[in-house]
């Protein structure tokens, strides 16, 4: 269920920054320098502290958390704008989707997508995909998110997981059951 975003959480990601770096020069520190301390990243980004100090020095308008469990998901997505899916490279080259899109809608935030993820309309309506690296365009999309009424939200929840149907594991457990018979 949707709650009123919080204007100071733009953007939430849970999860690590393994090979997402280029994502963070090219998207979230941009996006953070215009929005300083309203990118929220929870992970493995505290965890080791000579990363950590040089993280902080590339990326200083972040905000880092440290890794969280599946319990504490609902509280961390609940109330921010939206989530960035960052993909490793490969992910993006051959449309790999994480478990991120539906997790983040899940427990209450909208995805964004970026226009470098093969196949990425498979899985987001065109208005929630930027121009990779296209930092207005991001704003533009956020602020769209955010103005949205609580049950626009929930239109476009439904949106999202009737594209994202085929993602159910019980659609995979049946694919491969009937491939045994």
């Amino acid at each position: 269920k949707f709650q009123t975003p919080n204007p100071l959480k733009k953007l939430v990601y849970v999860g690590n920054n393994y090979d997402r770096n280029e994502m963070i020069n090219d998207i979230l520190h941009p996006f953070s320098i215009q929005n300083p301390y309203q990118v929220f990243l929870y992970g493995n980004w505290i965890k080791y502290e000579d990363i950590f100090l040089q993280n902080r020095i590339n990326w200083p308008f972040l905000q880092y958390h440290g890794r969280v469990a599946h319990h504490q998901f609902r509280d961390i997505y609940k109330d921010s704008v939206a989530t960035p899916l960052l993909a490793k490279k490969d992910y993006s080259k051959n449309g790999v989707m994480t478990a991120r899109l539906l997790e983040s809608l899940y427990f209450g935030s909208i995805s964004i997508g970026f226009d470098n993820f093969k196949n990425i309309t498979e899985y987001l309506p065109n208005y929630l995909i930027c121009k990779y690296g296209d930092i207005r365009e991001l704003n533009i999309i956020i602020d769209y998110i955010e103005n949205l009424s609580l049950k626009e939200k929930e239109t476009v929840r439904l949106d999202i997981s009737e594209m994202n149907k085929d993602c159910d594991v019980k659609v995979f457990v049946d694919k491969l059951l009937g491939c045994v018979k």
